[in-house]
């Protein structure tokens, strides 16, 4: 799709191309990966165990700070 745009590119350019893409596929699996934990993060914090009717308020309260912890992050 790109290679009529890419054709005008010297060799030396298409090169620098090529290990640009390359230096930015590892930060972007970090980014990927991060995403997914903080998902799951996102998801443990919320989750409440409604077999343990007693300690509902902790786990509320634990819930809350979970939530409260990703969003100082995310800020």
């Amino acid at each position: 799709m790109l290679m009529p745009q890419l054709e005008p590119l010297t060799e030396e350019q298409r090169m620098s191309l090529s290990t640009l893409k390359h230096s930015c596929k590892q930060p972007e699996d970090a980014l990927s990966i991060g995403m997914d934990k903080l998902q799951q993060t996102l998801a443990k914090g919320i989750t409440i165990d409604i077999t343990r009717i007693g300690s509902y308020n902790a786990q509320m309260t634990l819930a809350m700070e979970r939530l409260k912890g990703i969003e100082n992050f995310l800020i």
